[in-house]
């Protein structure tokens, strides 16, 4: 599945909707085609509440996986305004030093947020 990171994002969304939806809708084409239908309906009952279990515990996984993705989100939001805080300090600390050294680390830091905000 690495090679999907590598395509653009349509193309990855297509070959992950497209093939899975068609599966999805061949699946009652063929057990219909080849189980009888008096035998589907003694089983209408007892499928309602199987279908129902399994979608509960996709929205409790699906809100897991939400969860921790939040959290990441989260951790990445505080990471960055440390290393903005540790910015401005570095910045205003360069003043403090003689003129050569400070606009040097000045001249860094500024390269280095440069660099920081267009890559990253």
């Amino acid at each position: 599945m690495l090679f999907l990171t590598t395509m653009p994002l349509w193309l990855s969304g297509l070959l992950l909707i497209v093939p899975t939806t068609a599966l999805a809708m061949a699946g009652p084409y063929v057990v219909r085609r080849y189980i009888e239908l008096s035998r589907l309906r003694t089983n209408n009952e007892i499928a309602g509440f199987k279908f129902a279990t399994v979608g509960v515990l996709y929205a409790v996984l699906l809100a897991f996986a939400v969860i921790v993705i939040w959290e990441k989100f989260n951790e990445a939001d505080n990471v960055v305004a440390k290393e903005a805080g540790a910015a401005a300090t570095i910045y205003r600390l360069s003043h403090g030093i003689n003129v050569e050294e400070g606009a040097a680390v000045s001249k860094a830091l500024t390269a280095y947020l440069t660099a920081a905000i267009t890559k990253d």
